[in-house]
């Protein structure tokens, strides 16, 4: 019979990882408005459910890349989230797979950005195509 998962996050080794981290904790805390949650509570809730560990992530893209954060610095912090260290370290997915899998996100986080600078008013819409 499998064992079940023990979902506990893996700290990382690196200063930097660390640093990306706790950068990915803090938009996180943002996004699920609960300011005070530390990263082993944020990775319990989130890890068990890939689904809802994906829509973090692309809500964590989202936000970092409208704080200015570039492509590559937003993909540093989403190998730190919830699903790309479940995945890794727990799953056994390689990395390859997860680039694509963490690529996807930051892709629907441009595309939501993109669409944004074009919500034009209904009014404006209503007077181009009408007047």
């Amino acid at each position: 019979m499998p064992q079940p998962m023990d979902f506990t996050p893996k700290e990382p080794q690196k200063e930097v990882g660390r640093q990306a981290r706790q950068q990915y904790l803090q938009f996180a805390q943002r996004i699920i408005d609960e300011p005070t949650m530390d990263y082993t509570t944020l990775y319990k809730r989130f890890a068990p459910n890939d689904w809802a560990a994906i829509q973090l992530n692309d809500a964590v893209a989202e936000v970092a890349l409208r704080d200015g954060m570039t492509p590559q610095g937003v993909t540093d912090l989403l190998y730190q989230g919830p699903f790309a260290q479940c995945q890794y370290h727990q799953r056994g997915v390689t990395i390859h797979a997860l680039q694509r899998c963490l690529r996807e996100s930051l892709i629907v986080a441009k595309q939501k950005i993109d669409a944004d600078k074009h919500d034009y008013p209904v009014e404006f819409l209503l007077g181009r195509t009408l007047g």
